[in-house]
């Protein structure tokens, strides 16, 4: 019997020294600089007038839309940007997202850089 108490003794002292670590107050890290995104780099690039880079897909299933880029890109480079704006680009995949904020980038790119070249003396 007494070697039952003093097993319940010892968990008990067990339990109670795992609660006093789990309460110990661990030093915060300090926070980390935000990584910088590569979207918001290629947004503000187009703010600025510079053209993004025509995307590359290396997927074989879906060079269907490789064409689609070189398309607007090769209407970009040749200053054709009325067919570039009515564009239509139908679907949700990773593709047609792709497709549409390229041309978005192409379009925001054409409008600043066009801005700045009325402004500039």
């Amino acid at each position: 019997m007494l070697a039952e108490i003093d097993a319940d003794v010892a968990r008990y002292r067990e339990r109670q020294i795992r609660k006093a670590k789990s309460k110990v107050r661990r030093p915060r890290k300090a926070p980390r600089e935000p990584r910088p995104s590569k979207p918001n780099a290629v947004d503000e690039a187009a703010v600025r007038g510079i053209m993004p880079d025509k995307p590359i897909i290396t997927s074989a299933a879906n060079q269907h839309y490789q064409k689609r880029f070189d398309r607007l890109a090769a209407l970009a480079a040749a200053g054709d940007w009325d067919p570039v704006r009515t564009t239509q680009v139908n679907g949700d995949n990773t593709y047609a997202r792709m497709l549409k904020s390229y041309r978005a980038r192409l379009l925001l790119a054409h409008a600043f850089s066009a801005a700045t070249a009325e402004t500039a003396p």
